[in-house]
């Protein structure tokens, strides 16, 4: 995120010579001092009303005055980073508060119109159109950090462009490599925002730096990985074919090809590209163990978990490591515990991803992840899964069919199975979690009829598969 100080400040002290306005107004905005420093800017006007200076240091006001630190409460699931974190009597996060800003949109654009002035006056003022796209982005306002990018490129790949800088020197050949460094960084921040605006104008903004800088490599890997987020595999391969040319000593879109290869299933091509990069003295270290570690899982046979394993080991163990702030991330679709985390163990489960339903369900203000899976056909595999929050990670919970036909309710604690006794067979996952909770588990103050360990060869919890 781009610091409001879109321009250099240099704080002075303050002075009534035309050449001083700029110090003085800049000491003021610094001090939060507006009216003093609006004062600046009309005596600055009136003197010197040609100065190219007086268009950013107009945008500066209006931008510092558009902005208002707030402190901001959060719930347990919106805590942000170095804030102050309050937790429950069980350790669990109950909140957080920081600090915001928030925005006065009328004032936002008037440091807009301010800056498209300077720029339609100057139109070689490099840091005017990079410095609108700061405030741009440090705003969310996407459409104008794409727009203000483009019209830089347009500029720069007509020949004769002579770039400016502050105090309208020219910045000569170094002007290309800085105009190509900021629109990868604003390509960066569109694709790093997770905003779905930013995210469609990616490729379009992408795909134009890459017309004025064909062989920026850089560029190339994100418009690669932006399509591969997208599902476009045809396309992220191109992006990354053109960057392993543009630079055939970066191993990045080696590693990146021979990733997707393996993801389709073509493992020939992938251990190729794997095999290339950890023979190649140009290549670094980091990447050759990415490679080293593609290629030992593509050739290590894949190991099939058994349904009982899968449903008390494996699951389990899962769930004890989970903070129940990331429940959400891991259990809200059966992917990544089911076949992600899986696969970067060289298992497979027992279940097709496309056979597990999950369904989260609020109860006394806790949020239970309860998994459905086919109908069991033999004892003692699981109907339902649900994943509870408790001490600040999960623990599992299990709908059982048992030998006598009957369904038993359980609970696993490390390695060790728990019997809460038979239960009468709930129509939906809901109703599972409503028995959860009419048996004390999600209070907290239920009782285990039995504790026992269902599977002794297997007590130190490790997962065995299938052979």
């Amino acid at each position: 995120m781009k610091k409001l100080a879109l321009f250099v400040l240099a704080a002075a002290a303050f002075g009534v010579a035309a050449s001083d306005y700029n110090s003085s107004f800049n000491a003021w905005i610094s001090d939060g001092c507006y009216e003093q420093a609006d004062s600046v800017l009309r005596l600055w006007e009136a003197q010197s009303p040609d100065d190219p200076e007086l268009y950013p240091a107009r945008f500066n006001y209006f931008m510092n005055r558009a902005r208002s630190s707030v402190l901001v409460l959060n719930g347990a699931d919106g805590v942000g980073e170095d804030e102050l974190v309050f937790r429950d009597s069980a350790g669990a996060v109950a909140g957080s508060i920081g600090s915001g800003s928030v925005w006065n949109d009328s004032l936002f654009a008037l440091a807009m119109q301010a800056i498209d002035k300077g720029i339609e006056a100057y139109p070689l003022r490099l840091d005017f159109r990079l410095g609108k796209a700061a405030a741009a982005e440090l705003c969310s306002s996407w459409g104008d950090v794409a727009g203000t990018v483009e019209g830089v490129l347009e500029l720069t790949g007509r020949k004769g462009t002579r770039w400016c800088w502050t105090g309208g020197g020219e910045l000569g050949d170094s002007a290309r490599e800085m105009v190509a460094d900021a629109a990868f960084d604003y390509l960066r921040g569109l694709y790093s925002s997770d905003d779905a605006e930013a995210l469609a104008l990616v490729g379009p903004l992408g795909d134009k730096i890459l017309k004025v800088f064909p062989k920026d490599v850089r560029t190339l890997n994100l418009m690669g990985a932006a399509s591969y987020d997208r599902g476009d595999a045809k396309s992220a391969l191109s992006y990354f074919g053109r960057a392993a040319k543009a630079a055939p000593d970066d191993a990045m879109p080696l590693c990146n090809m021979a990733y997707m290869h393996y993801k389709q299933g073509d493992t020939n091509k992938a251990l190729k590209l794997c095999r290339k990069v950890i023979a190649g003295a140009e290549f670094d270290e980091e990447s050759k163990r990415f490679a080293s570690d593609l290629e030992r899982k593509i050739t290590t046979p894949v190991k099939a978990m058994r349904p009982y394993d899968y449903f008390f080991r494996w699951l389990p163990s899962m769930a004890a490591q989970i903070p129940a702030d990331d429940g959400e991330r891991y259990m809200s679709v059966p992917g990544v515990l089911n076949t992600k985390v899986p696969e970067m163990n060289g298992l497979t489960s027992p279940f097709e991803d496309s056979v597990i339903t999950v369904e989260a369900v609020e109860c006394d203000g806790l949020t239970v992840y309860v998994w459905t899976f086919p109908e069991p056909k033999m004892p003692p595999l699981c109907l339902y899964v649900a994943f509870v929050p408790q001490n600040g990670r999960f623990r599992v919970y299990t709908l059982e069919l048992s030998l006598e036909d009957m369904w038993v309710l359980g609970g696993m604690d490390g390695t060790a199975h728990s019997n809460y006794g038979v239960v009468e067979r709930p129509a939906d996952a809901s109703g599972f979690a409503g028995i959860l909770k009419a048996a004390g588990i999600i209070s907290g103050v239920a009782e285990p009829e039995a504790s026992f360990d269902p599977g002794s060869a297997k007590a130190s919890g490790e997962v065995s598969a299938d052979e």
